[in-house]
């Protein structure tokens, strides 16, 4: 089974040499809106991505059902969901990355991702809802009383790309992923939005909150960015 670890640890590299990671949000990233493309789009006024991604509502629906009855599955029944493959639309089962997060009342609960691997995005969200909701140190595991109130954001996660200069970052379109030596962090594309950021304070607080480089610790770092299809649970 490949590690999961937190954004705040340093990044290991799993088998198949590309990081995960998780925890990629301040509190004020809870309540950053969402944007997704084509089929699934919302007005939201931040910048949409470019990344080739499009979902039917019934495929948005599905990871949404998969999400929270992983949760479900592991908090009453104490066992991990098995999905039928059949069941899945081919559209799923590509290999793509994503965060799964938790909120409740508008406040953060849980957030857990990984970055793109070989693994089928509905297995991948599958892992990151459990993760999210039982394995975020930050918080107790979500308890039976909880679950009701849980709303679910998806973000699906595109490739990485290595950046020369940081004038290539587009606020509100781009995740960064910082890493320098052993120590490595991300924030998500809704984070700097979500909290209003300039450029360097979105670098600033990636490098010293996630990667630990202190405020600075970017200018002398490996720079990544991505993009993601940011997905919200409807509300009841």
């Amino acid at each position: 089974m490949n590690r999961i670890i937190f954004i705040t640890l340093a990044i290991l590299v799993t088998i198949n040499s590309l990081p995960r990671t998780g925890s990629a949000d301040r509190e004020l990233y809870a309540a950053g809106r969402s944007y997704s493309s084509d089929k699934y789009q919302k007005n939201t006024g931040i910048q949409e991505s470019d990344l080739k991604v499009s979902f039917t509502k019934d495929e948005v629906n599905k990871l949404f059902s998969i999400a929270r009855n992983s949760i479900h599955t592991m908090l009453f029944e104490n066992k991990r969901l098995t999905i039928d493959p059949s069941a899945i639309s081919s559209n799923l089962k590509k290999g793509m990355g994503a965060f799964v997060t938790l909120n409740i009342n508008g406040k953060l609960r849980g957030c857990i991702g990984q970055f793109p691997s070989a693994e089928p995005l509905y297995e991948v969200v599958n892992q990151m809802a459990v993760t999210s909701a039982f394995g975020d140190t930050r918080f107790l595991p979500v308890t039976k009383d909880e679950y009701n109130k849980l709303r679910i954001e998806i973000s699906v996660i595109g490739p990485l790309k290595k950046i020369k200069d940081t004038s290539e970052i587009v606020l509100g379109k781009h995740g960064i992923y910082i890493k320098k030596d052993s120590r490595s962090g991300t924030m998500l594309p809704q984070v700097a939005t979500g909290n209003h950021w300039t450029l360097e304070q979105f670098l600033g607080y990636t490098s010293s909150e996630k990667a630990g480089l202190g405020w600075e610790g970017w200018k002398d770092a490996d720079i990544y960015i991505y993009e993601a299809v940011v997905l919200e649970e409807n509300k009841k």
